[in-house]
């Protein structure tokens, strides 16, 4: 935490969120910012776009077309280096990162993710506003990016369960593994209520049904917090 103070949240509906305190420590910081840190807080890039891509003498040279093909995914997907990311970061003073489909480091284990991870919260932390890092991945029913993690059936099938208790059990094990591998956003629970199947996200939803939609995501939101 910034400062070595934290903050607590209070979630009782009767008082603010944040204390006094908590208060003044938010402005304490702002004020210290500037407009280009405040600017890199609001942006979230795909971590992919730390790492250089092949020099092109280099593809040249590839057998092709499989030599070509591992030489790119070696380039896209090796292990991002402490100097990748401190330039990714601490130029612009990122708030978050995104690991988009398919971003993963190489090997695909969560010790190398683990790795990539603090080394991104070490580039954060020399970053002129010092403020630890939001890693993100898409890991709504499982971390979907980590080779032989566990993925459950989306919101839409376990919505048609209709089972809040195994709704918990499935977000405490999704938030568990990707916690493992250095990640600490992941998108969920997802709220939505679809009222149209044209909608292009409608399998994210737990329901048409606001009221069942609205039990199955607090109960994802309570599987997450038993994570820790």
């Amino acid at each position: 935490d910034k400062k070595g103070q934290s903050m607590t949240l209070d979630t009782s509906r009767d008082v603010p969120l944040l204390s006094a305190a908590d208060e003044a420590l938010l402005d304490s910081i702002l004020v210290e910012m500037s407009l280009r840190e405040k600017l890199g807080q609001m942006m979230q890039p795909d971590w992919r776009n730390f790492r250089s891509m092949p020099k092109l003498e280099s593809l040249c040279s590839a057998t092709l077309p499989s030599g070509l093909a591992s030489l790119v995914k070696r380039s896209l997907n090796g292990p991002l280096s402490e100097e990748a990311c401190e330039r990714g970061l601490g130029s612009d003073g990122l708030g978050s990162v995104l690991g988009g489909g398919g971003a993963c480091p190489v090997p695909n284990v969560p010790s190398a993710w683990q790795k990539q991870m603090s080394a991104m919260q070490r580039a954060a932390a020399k970053a002129g506003s010092g403020l630890p890092l939001l890693i993100c991945n898409d890991s709504v029913h499982g971390q979907a990016n980590l080779r032989d993690a566990t993925l459950f059936p989306h919101h839409i099938g376990q919505g048609c369960m209709d089972d809040p208790a195994l709704v918990e059990e499935l977000a405490r094990i999704a938030a568990l593994e990707s916690y493992a591998c250095g990640l600490n956003w992941i998108f969920s629970p997802c709220a939505a209520v679809a009222q149209d199947l044209r909608w292009g996200r409608t399998y994210e939803c737990f329901s048409e049904d606001p009221a069942l939609a609205g039990e199955l995501a607090a109960a994802e939101g309570r599987g997450i917090q038993r994570c820790g």
